[in-house]
Formats: C-alpha cells, sequence, structure tokens
C-alpha cells in the first residue's frame, strides 16, 4: 500500500455467512496494557510453583504426552476462575461435550453446574469440518458473545497438522493478537512425544507463550513417575525445579520438589 502504514504478509480468511469475508489480521499496534494482578490457576500445588498464581494476561503452553493429565488441569484452570467469579470458555476441538463432562465428573467437577451458573461455555467441533480461519472466527465469536476472562483451546495441534506450519503460525498469531486485546488469561494444551522431544512447530509455538507447563512421564508402565515443571514464566518469579505429581479421583496432586525430597532423605 503505497505512502501509508498497512500489515505486510497472508492472513487467513473466514467465509461468514451473511456477512462476507472475514480477515483475521491482528492490530498494526499493540495497545493493550499489562495486567499486573495474578490470579489463582484453581490447583494450588501449581499455584506455590508459579509464584501465587499467573499474570491475568496471561498465555499459558500446557504441554505433555498423552495421558499426563493435561486436561484435568485444563479443568481446574476453568474451574479456578469459575471460583472466583471469573467466566470461562472450553473450545476443544479434539474431544465431544458429553466426554468432557464425564471425565470432569471422574475427578469430582461439575461443568455442568458451572454452565447453568453461566461461569462456563464449551464448544465442540471438529477440526476437519471446517477451515483454520472458520473455527478460529468461531472462538472470536464465542468470546465477543460471552465475554469470559479465561478461554482453554485443547486439539489445536490437529490444525497444524491439517494446514501446515506457515498458515497455522499466522493463525495462531491472530488468536494470540485477540487474546492480548481482550486482557484474558487462556491456555492451549499441545502434545508432545513420549520421549519429550520438542518438534520445531513445538518451538515456534513456545515463542507464543508468556508460560509454559511442561508435564512429564518417565518410568516404566507399572511404576511411571510424572513430574511437572515450568519451563517459562515471562517476567514474574516461578519455581524451576519439577515436582512429582499423581492424580487421583480428587484431581491433580503435586508433591515435593526433586531437592526437597533429597534433603529430607539425607
Amino acid at each position: 500500500r503505497r505512502g501509508a502504514a498497512h500489515l505486510a504478509g497472508a492472513f487467513p480468511v473466514a467465509g461468514v455467512p451473511g456477512e462476507g469475508l472475514a480477515v483475521l489480521a491482528p492490530p498494526a499496534f499493540e495497545t493493550e496494557a499489562v495486567a499486573p494482578d495474578r490470579a489463582p490457576w484453581g490447583n494450588p500445588g501449581l499455584d506455590r510453583m508459579l509464584g501465587g498464581g499467573i499474570l491475568a494476561d496471561t498465555l499459558v503452553l500446557l504441554q505433555g504426552p498423552p495421558g499426563s493429565g493435561k486436561t484435568l488441569l485444563a479443568l481446574e484452570f476453568l474451574g479456578g476462575g469459575a471460583g472466583s467469579g471469573s467466566r470461562g470458555v472450553l473450545v476443544s476441538f479434539s474431544d465431544s461435550r458429553a466426554r468432557i463432562v464425564a471425565d470432569a465428573a471422574g475427578w469430582a467437577i461439575d461443568v455442568e453446574r458451572m454452565e447453568a451458573d453461566r461461569r462456563l461455555a464449551i464448544v465442540c467441533a471438529r477440526p476437519d469440518v471446517a477451515s483454520f480461519a472458520d473455527h478460529l472466527f468461531l472462538i472470536d465469536t464465542v468470546l465477543d458473545r460471552f465475554d469470559p476472562r479465561r478461554l482453554v483451546v485443547e486439539g489445536l495441534a490437529a490444525h497444524a497438522r491439517l494446514v501446515g506450519p506457515r498458515v497455522f503460525a499466522r493463525g495462531v498469531a491472530h488468536l494470540v493478537g485477540s487474546l492480548r486485546r481482550r486482557g484474558m488469561a487462556a491456555l492451549l494444551t499441545w502434545p508432545t512425544a513420549l520421549d519429550g522431544v520438542l518438534a520445531p512447530l513445538d518451538r515456534e509455538l513456545a515463542t507464543f507463550a508468556d508460560a509454559i507447563v511442561v508435564l512429564d512421564v518417565g518410568g516404566d508402565r507399572d511404576d511411571p513417575v510424572r513430574t511437572i515443571e515450568i519451563a517459562k514464566m515471562r517476567g514474574s518469579w516461578h519455581e524451576p525445579a519439577p515436582r512429582a505429581y499423581t492424580i487421583v479421583g480428587d484431581g491433580f496432586h503435586i508433591g515435593r520438589s526433586w531437592r526437597e525430597a533429597d534433603a529430607l532423605a539425607s
């Protein structure tokens, strides 16, 4: 665009029935204020590791192999917001609403009550029934209508496989910009390989995050060793040492750090 400021590059476009095309471009300039206040995650052990909770406008990337407890921590994140009066939205591209409700009930989390109290909205969609841009527009629409303070997106990795790394990165940039403008906290779950090695796309996604929580499962099948670690927390103190954790009927329990365990043993 000659003689005027503009955004360079290509951006996702969504077809909106009755309205035409919506270009999902980030703002030309960042104008949001930084929110200094902390908010509890909803898990006491993790709040201690985070130095009291997360900053109110933090984007968290929750990484871990299948079966490590990502969904449970995500539900506790939404429950923590609901408990302090903040609305939340759960967008799942991997599970149905019935599956989410059943899994949550198994951990004594009543998401149906949270929905009835207008503290939670659940949106489930298959990633292959619409374009990535259409799904991003759907998220924007839900955020506009429900006005939440917390967002969880599960199953985002499926879009990366469908559209490729370049389009996916631009779509995530739009999502991050949308969250920044709203000043809300968000949690993206992301699967890692069983060996914990990050692929190039994982490392690129990590650059968007303000905080990265990593779950790891080691040991063997009969005696697994589960650990949680705060790998990154931008601009704020956090506990760097990993801690062991267990998953039981009433939730996600974080124990002592390895340093504390070694000190007690000696």
